[in-house]
């Protein structure tokens, strides 16, 4: 799906005579779908019917890996919208972002498999607590962030593989440190959001207003369009299924505001594009929740009628006389 949309983001460049490098930058910024979102969701959902659940899930994770890629490649994109830079530099420096991101996957393997497992068990076994397994999170992701500012590639890239790094060391222990920053992370995210807020100028919605709402309706309906595609055709799911997953990745993802806020401090995007992002993916995750209210009920609604339907125009079976 991301590739499509930047195939769509590129093709939308040429045709209305923006730069490149720009239309592919937003719409690979606007065809990531909010994890956190989707999961409220589902958690929220009062139906036990988890047949898209998996598959939902599992598009928003690669999304996820994806995002990491972006963001690790963002390097590379500032020194492509330099005036005057020449090939070599740019080849010199992909060659170096490339061996960079391979020294951070292997460091971050290497201290996964002999540092992460035996602090945590270390931990365990002294304390005996929760808050200390917390404490020892925390600081596994700032030494991850730490370790990939060093090496001159984003924290945010650092942070999620300090993520992965805890994930692998199994599902309790992912489980009790979910269930610990729970509180935190409701609050972190209502921070989030308020700083966001910071940025998006009263003067601005009422100017623009008109045109931000159609290209968020605009977007919203070309993902949607675009998932039901994907998923419908290439994936072979059932269409009611097809139709609540493609309602759940609808939206942008709040990562995408990140993502266009260090562009704009790299000079990849102005601050009219960075502003319109922001306020895109603003506008669409507050129509999200009303779009998959509207999906599921609305496929709910439609089994509950063509169950009625079926056993209202069902021929009775003969009874057999027992013989």
């Amino acid at each position: 799906m991301m590739l499509a949309s930047i195939m769509l983001g590129m093709a939308s460049s040429a045709v209305f005579d923006i730069h490149p490098l720009h239309g592919l930058f937003v719409a690979a910024c606007l065809s990531l779908s909010s994890t956190p979102l989707v999961s409220r969701f589902l958690e929220s959902s009062n139906t036990s019917d988890v047949g898209y659940a998996s598959p939902l899930m599992g598009i928003l994770v690669v999304q996820d890996v994806q995002l990491g890629a972006l963001i690790a490649i963002m390097p590379l994109l500032c020194l492509q919208t330099a005036s005057g830079v020449a090939f070599h530099k740019l080849l010199k420096g992909g060659i170096i972002l490339c061996i960079t991101l391979i020294l951070l996957l292997l460091m971050c393997r290497i201290i996964s498999l002999l540092v992460v497992d035996r602090l945590f068990r270390l931990l365990n076994s002294f304390l005996n607590k929760k808050e200390s397994i917390l404490i020892g999170a925390i600081a596994v992701c700032l030494f991850f962030a730490w370790v990939s500012d060093q090496l001159g590639v984003s924290i945010e890239l650092g942070c999620f593989l300090a993520g992965l790094a805890i994930s692998s060391r199994g599902q309790s222990l992912a489980h009790d440190i979910r269930e610990l920053i729970e509180p935190v992370r409701n609050f972190l995210m209502c921070y989030f959001f308020s700083s966001a807020g910071f940025h998006i100028f009263p003067t601005f919605l009422l100017s623009e207003c008109r045109m931000l709402v159609s290209v968020t309706l605009l977007v919203v309906g070309g993902k949607l369009l675009l998932a039901v595609l994907v998923v419908g055709l290439f994936q072979g799911y059932r269409m009611s299924h097809t139709w609540i997953i493609a309602t759940g990745l609808a939206q942008v993802s709040e990562f995408s505001i990140v993502l266009g806020s260090r562009a704009r401090r790299l000079r990849i995007v102005t601050r009219e594009v960075y502003l319109v992002i922001l306020s895109v993916s603003v506008l669409s995750l507050l129509l999200a929740p009303l779009l998959w209210k509207v999906a599921v009920n609305g496929v709910s609604s439609f089994h509950l009628f063509s169950l009625r339907w079926h056993s209202k125009h069902q021929k009775p079976k003969p009874r057999t006389l027992p013989s």
